[in-house]
């Protein structure tokens, strides 16, 4: 018997695509295109089928998922609606540099990061995966 559950996730996850789902990842409901590329917590599988909640809400299948726990790095750029830097926008615990750009080391799978600056609307950001690039935060101005 397989001891872990990632494939069974995967395959279930499969068969939800093609209906009407929710996806909770971490307590947090998710569109199913942040999905793509999520690596999924390996758990035996008896502990997966009591933790899995799969289940039914208001017409919709819902399929409870759990992160890996994964740190990453994250580079990234806050600009204005027209493309321009923001300098010292807060993105998280760090600060934008004069070019918009910032760093956040050890950033965990499931994070929610926010990104503020006076007179902008705040912007949040959830981390599932490994950013492929560098990020781009737009902010709009309030």
């Amino acid at each position: 018997m397989n001891r872990f559950l990632p494939f069974l996730l995967l395959f279930s996850l499969a068969g939800f695509a093609q209906q009407k789902s929710v996806y909770i990842i971490n307590g947090r409901e998710v569109d199913s295109a942040e999905m793509v590329g999520v690596k999924i917590k390996k758990i035996d599988v008896a502990t997966g089928l009591r933790s899995t909640g799969m289940h039914e809400r208001g017409g919709k299948r819902v399929l409870i998922v759990h992160l890996e726990d994964e740190q990453y790095n994250l580079f990234g750029i806050v600009t204005n609606e027209r493309g321009k830097p923001i300098a010292n926008a807060k993105v998280d615990t760090v600060q934008t540099d004069a070019c918009g750009h910032f760093y956040l080391k050890g950033v965990k799978a499931g994070s929610r990061i926010m990104i503020s600056r006076k007179g902008y609307a705040d912007q949040f950001i959830d981390i599932y995966k490994r950013p492929d690039d560098l990020l781009t935060v737009q902010l709009r101005k309030k």
